[in-house]
């Protein structure tokens, strides 16, 4: 099933199926995992370590979002305990 939206008003509104919402509104539901959207809000935290990290190439931008208790990891049911501990190791030096 595939919808599209169009705006019936340039800069008014846009139709989805049959709601009709304010542009404003959809920016303030975006978010994700995107790295742009998780560096701003480690910015807009005030997590600028974590920035720096990340900048450093030490840690992933998702696991500094997941340090700072922005997101959480969907748990890995023991497939990939390595990586749970290379990332804890990581972690590590950063405190």
């Amino acid at each position: 099933m595939f919808f599209s939206a169009r705006c019936a008003i340039p800069g008014t509104s846009v139709n989805v199926g049959h709601l009709r919402l304010n542009p404003n509104v959809l920016t303030a539901m975006a978010g994700g995992t995107s790295v742009e959207y998780l560096q701003r809000r480690l910015e807009k935290a005030g997590r600028f370590d974590l920035l720096e990290a990340i900048a450093r190439l030490e840690i992933s931008t998702y696991h500094a979002a997941e340090l700072a208790g922005i997101i959480r990891r969907k748990p890995t049911l023991g497939l990939r305990d390595h990586e749970a501990k290379r990332r804890a190791f990581a972690a590590r030096g950063l405190r």
